[in-house]
């Protein structure tokens, strides 16, 4: 892995293969790769604007091999953040995942015991009790699917935190935070890293592997066919509100100390990289 002098963590390949400002429009700014919108709605973000996401806007990517794992691997980062604090419990609605960034269908709501996953990899959003904190804004949860789960393996592994398939807490006063998420082919693992903070990582099943590609397409803010982001109803509130900014995709993957420098360099100490600086 080679690297530019005094930049580490900054390959000299061409990374991202895909990235989405989303200042008032889902152009691709590395390329050609446009989203189609769906009821497109921007605000504010943490870098210029973000796409905004309350039950009915959600972003359409044609399957291509910058959002597949394939034979390289894959980087995933975005900024994201909740505005509307979850109800105190499920009560008697039906759970919901909802797709945050997507190239697959996860499906829990066919029977909570029972979830499956086609395609290869997703970020979801779910509404269940608070961990704690009066103003919790959901839970996010990075979901990779392994290879041989016709015989006999697991059908989704997600990574966990503190033995929770659970990744992060959101929490509305927190504004928005920042995730790298990777999966490693020559590691064989996925990992996660939220804003500055550890890396969590989870292995493949012992004797598999990821899936490689699908015919899935990428969505931003959808679950297809079972749960647009901000779909779940909060009480009087008709919806709920999040945001995405600065959304990437790369196929470079490094070790785990490069990667997290690139994860650094993105984060900014807080204050962000928008698409195509640095050359990540």
């Amino acid at each position: 892995m080679v690297f530019k002098k005094g930049n580490p963590g900054c390959p000299c390949c061409n990374c991202p293969c895909s990235c989405y400002k989303f200042d008032d429009d889902a152009t691709d700014s590395m390329g050609s790769k446009d989203l189609t919108a769906t009821n497109a709605s921007y605000s504010a973000g943490k870098l210029d604007k973000a796409a905004t996401m309350s039950g009915s806007t959600y972003f359409k990517g044609d399957d291509h091999t910058c959002y597949e794992v394939g034979a390289e691997g894959l980087a995933v980062w975005f900024w994201f953040k909740g505005d509307t604090v979850c109800a105190s419990g499920l009560g008697s609605s039906t759970p919901h995942l909802e797709g945050v960034v997507t190239k697959s269908i996860w499906d829990i709501q066919a029977g909570a015991g029972d979830p499956s996953l086609s395609g290869e990899w997703g970020v979801y959003w779910h509404n269940v009790t608070s961990p704690g904190g009066g103003d919790f804004a959901g839970l996010l949860y990075f979901v990779a699917k392994p290879t041989n789960v016709a015989g006999g393996g697991i059908d989704y592994i997600t990574i966990p935190l503190g033995g929770a398939d659970w990744a992060d807490a959101i929490f509305v006063s927190e504004g928005f935070n920042f995730y790298y998420f990777w999966i490693s082919i020559s590691e064989n693992k996925m990992y996660l890293i939220v804003n500055d903070g550890v890396v969590q990582e989870r292995a493949a099943p012992v004797g598999e592997s990821f899936t490689a590609s699908s015919d899935q397409d990428l969505y931003i803010g959808n679950n297809l066919g079972k749960a647009v982001l901000g779909s779940q109803a909060v009480g009087a509130v008709a919806n709920r509100t999040f945001h995405i900014d600065n959304l990437g995709f790369c196929k470079r993957i490094g070790t785990e100390a490069e990667m997290t420098a690139r994860a650094a360099a993105l984060y900014n100490s807080g204050d962000g990289l928008a698409c195509n600086k640095a050359g990540l």
